[in-house]
């Protein structure tokens, strides 16, 4: 019988995980977008969460690209639409739809005015 510990399929793991941080509390993401709407109007993106491998962000107005070193990218498109141009091909975003966009993809996500996405990056460590 084979040691589960040693031939584990978990053994070698894309993201080194965080057995020590203290994650905070639940909170509404409504709610946190509505306390963060004028800074995500002005700077255009704001980080969801800070400290972490992943790079997760709430896009506003404007174009956005890849991260340099272009990721595989998951968007949500959570309020108003966008945009989005992958490979010479346009696509159109509307509330609650989703892209997952390849790693090594690029990409142009133009937002309307009213755009909120959230854009996730889980670049292996």
């Amino acid at each position: 019988m084979a040691n589960l510990h040693t031939s584990s399929i978990l053994e070698d793991k894309p993201i080194k995980q965080d057995f020590e941080r203290n994650l905070g509390e639940p909170f509404s993401l409504q709610d946190w977008l509505d306390r963060h709407r004028e800074v995500i109007d002005m700077n255009g993106k704001k980080k969801l969460f800070e400290g972490f491998v992943s790079r997760i962000y709430i896009l506003g107005k404007g174009v956005h690209g890849p991260d340099a070193d272009i990721p595989e990218t998951f968007l949500w498109q959570i309020e108003g639409k966008s945009d989005v141009k992958v490979n010479e091909k346009n696509y159109e975003l509307l509330p609650n739809q989703t892209m997952l966009i390849p790693a090594g993809e690029r990409y142009l996500l133009q937002a309307d005015h009213k755009s909120r996405i959230l854009s996730v990056v889980m670049n292996p460590v």
